[in-house]
């Protein structure tokens, strides 16, 4: 029981609920923002690492990539014969080697020497099908499939250039601390490319010595040798001979002159084609031919052919005239003497 009214004036305090030693709300909600940034930042500070790690690998995977196709396409561009050819190209003692320029290439983008540099090619005349040129501390060599199939008488064949170059110190290893350690790893590239330096076939030559010619049988002006004009297949100037002889006789010709720039004469075959040959054809750098010596002024001509053949299976063919007429000079008057 009340003992008795309150009067409407009187004031009733009102209380807050704030025990004794709790701070305000805003102070509250300061705390838990705190606590919640420090359960984040972890991985927010591991997202950023991420993003700036993984952008700089992506960029240093383009410039392997990109250093893979230069070497590929120099490569592509030397000679197969030569002091500096597809065989030596990536020897360490060949001076501007393959290495040397892609290490060059690497150090304009700020990047540092390749681990590998390797260089594989199916080039016919060319030595040293595999030249590599690896770091110590590189690691282990990848088995790359065999290269594309080469046609030689097509004059395709290819070149395969293999690129490795380490990720650290070319990107920090910022995430080393949480797990994810990039020592030791390696970017490594393969380009392929089409051999751009053709094979040149072999440049037949047919000569007829003077000490081989039969008795009675002499070279005629302007020489004594004829080869093609450096096409596929050329007809050379005649081949002319006079005989004071008659009947048949036999005639050595010799394609020993031949030359080709990526073979030696004896990597070489020939196939000589001459009228009234019992085989139609014979091989072999000299060859006989038959002749049967006019009885008059009348010119004698044969054609022959000469197909050399290099070991590459490149072939040129020549087509030369052989022109044979009788000496009918008159013999000494006897009104010439004294009188």
């Amino acid at each position: 029981m009340f003992a008795g009214r309150l009067s409407p004036s009187t004031k009733i305090p009102r209380t807050h609920g704030v025990c004794a030693g709790q701070g305000t709300p805003r102070q509250s909600r300061r705390g838990i923002v705190t606590l919640e940034f420090l359960g984040v930042f972890p991985l927010l500070l591991i997202f950023g690492l991420s993003v700036a790690q993984f952008s700089m690998a992506f960029r240093l995977n383009q410039r392997v990539v990109f250093a893979s196709r230069y070497g590929a396409k120099l490569a592509a561009e030397v000679p197969r014969v030569g002091s500096v050819n597809v065989g030596n190209f990536n020897d360490s003692q060949t001076r501007g080697n393959l290495k040397a320029r892609i290490d060059a290439w690497l150090a304009a983008s700020g990047l540092s020497p390749a681990s590998e540099v390797t260089l594989e090619h199916n080039v016919c005349g060319a030595t040293n099908g595999l030249q590599r040129q690896i770091s110590a501390n590189a690691a282990t060599t990848a088995q790359l499939p065999s290269l594309p199939s080469a046609w030689h008488a097509d004059n395709v064949c290819y070149v395969r250039v293999t690129v490795a170059v380490p990720v650290v110190p070319n990107v920090p290893n910022m995430l080393k601390s949480f797990g994810l350690d990039w020592s030791g790893v390696t970017f490594r590239h393969s380009t392929v490319f089409r051999m751009e330096t053709d094979n040149q076939p072999p440049v037949p030559q047919i000569t007829v010595s003077e000490r081989d010619l039969p008795q009675g049988v002499k070279l005629a002006p302007p020489s004594s040798t004829t080869s093609t004009d450096g096409n596929a297949t050329g007809t050379s100037a005649p081949l002319r001979l006079v005989t004071s002889r008659g009947g048949p006789f036999e005639l050595t010709l010799s394609g020993k002159s031949s030359h080709d720039a990526e073979d030696s004469l004896s990597k070489m075959t020939f196939k000589w084609d001459m009228p009234g040959s019992a085989q139609g054809s014979t091989r072999g750098a000299s060859v006989r031919m038959k002749f049967n010596a006019p009885k008059d002024s009348t010119i004698v001509q044969k054609i022959v052919t000469l197909s050399v053949t290099d070991s590459c299976h490149c072939s040129r063919k020549a087509e030369v005239p052989v022109e044979l007429t009788r000496d009918l000079a008159p013999p000494p008057s006897l009104d010439d003497g004294p009188t």
